[in-house]
């Protein structure tokens, strides 16, 4: 029996995952969001009751500060987010989604819940907790070092 190479199973279904979410994502051509700011949508969705800053942003997406800023830039400038000040520290701005954003929010997680569906067709909610357990482990154990 050959040996299994994890890292690269992890990488032919993530390349797998983009192709069929970005399949689901490009059938609306108005929205013009890249991954990336796909992914900062969510974030901010999934923590909508917070207040949330670049640096969260950075740590969550495990991204470098230039290319938040870059992102957050381009998403203020096509009116997905806004920048508001925060009363205890002049210096922080806190990110918040525009409707704009949590409209495009609602289509995105309609057609990843549908891809996302696909892809665990088959496997159990035990499978699905074991895997994300292992992911997790893994990410951690990538993050000490």
């Amino acid at each position: 029996m050959s040996e299994i190479n994890l890292g690269f199973e992890i990488k032919k279904l993530t390349n797998l995952m983009k192709r069929k979410f970005l399949l689901e994502l490009s059938n609306d051509k108005h929205n013009n969001v890249t991954k990336t700011q796909g992914m900062v949508i969510g974030y901010l969705m999934a923590n909508k009751d917070k207040q949330i800053f670049q640096k969260d942003i950075e740590n969550e997406l495990q991204i470098r500060a230039s290319s938040a800023t870059e992102c957050l830039t381009v998403m203020e400038q096509n009116g997905l987010i806004e920048r508001k000040d925060v009363v205890c520290d002049a210096r922080k701005k806190q990110i918040v989604l525009t409707q704009k954003a949590k409209r495009i929010y609602k289509q995105f997680k309609e057609r990843i819940s549908k891809a996302e569906e696909e892809m665990l067709n088959g496997v159990t909610e035990e499978e699905k907790q074991v895997l994300l357990h292992i992911l997790q482990k893994m990410q951690n154990n990538l993050k000490e070092q």
